[in-house]
């Protein structure tokens, strides 16, 4: 019958493809997994989460207002990034940015996370959207939204954070890149000590001793 001829012919070009697109990743340059792995990661340990705050002498360090962040803003539509922008914000008051060296990892895992959230020397920061955060956070978590139509709030936000705490950011969890966005944007604005809680407000809720 007909039919069975074109299942054939399908199931033909089915296989081919399959075959010629296995071949491709073989020798590509960025070969893909052909099953799912999670994502591992390197997890920072109790020591590291607060050894940079010991090295910031903030006598010394550039404090941001709310009148000079807008300046500061208006200087980034120019051609200098955050950090250069910043420094030299400090330069023209005779203060200083302390440069640090950055950890290793930025990532840490549920336990170090529990045993944290309420030290007086941690600054939480939820990245998700405003209305999801008013459903429910963390903790004294502030609500920090990367990709809020305000531009200018958000990088006034981000610059009014203290330097001399270590800021902890998370999101949803799993896939969600929110808590990334804003850590790469504190790195810019030369924050030294800040790391992303991966696990987010999933695996929070997925253990019943966390729920609020």
């Amino acid at each position: 019958m007909e039919w069975k001829s074109i299942l054939k012919d399908t199931l033909s070009v089915c296989v081919v493809a399959s075959l010629l697109g296995l071949a491709y990743n073989f020798y590509s340059d960025h070969t893909l997994p052909i099953f799912h792995e999670d994502k591992k990661l390197d997890y920072v340990d109790e020591n590291a989460l607060f050894s940079k705050n010991n090295s910031i002498d903030t006598t010394g360090t550039h404090t941001v207002t709310t009148e000079n962040a807008r300046e500061i803003i208006d200087s980034l539509k120019g051609q200098q990034t955050p950090a250069d922008t910043l420094k030299k914000a400090a330069e023209t008051k005779n203060e200083q940015v302390t440069d640090v060296q950055a950890p290793k990892s930025h990532f840490i895992n549920l336990k170090l996370f529990k045993k944290y959230i309420s030290d007086s020397r941690i600054v939480l920061i939820d990245s998700r959207s405003p209305e999801v955060y008013a459903e429910g956070h963390i903790g004294k978590a502030k609500n920090i939204f990367p990709l809020a139509e305000d531009r200018d709030q958000y990088l006034t936000s981000l610059m009014m954070l203290p330097r001399d705490k270590t800021i902890i950011i998370y999101c949803d969890g799993g896939n969600c890149d929110l808590s990334d966005h804003v850590y790469e944007d504190l790195k810019n604005f030369d924050y030294q000590n800040v790391f992303i809680y991966q696990g987010g407000w999933e695996e929070w809720t997925r253990n019943a001793s966390h729920k609020q």
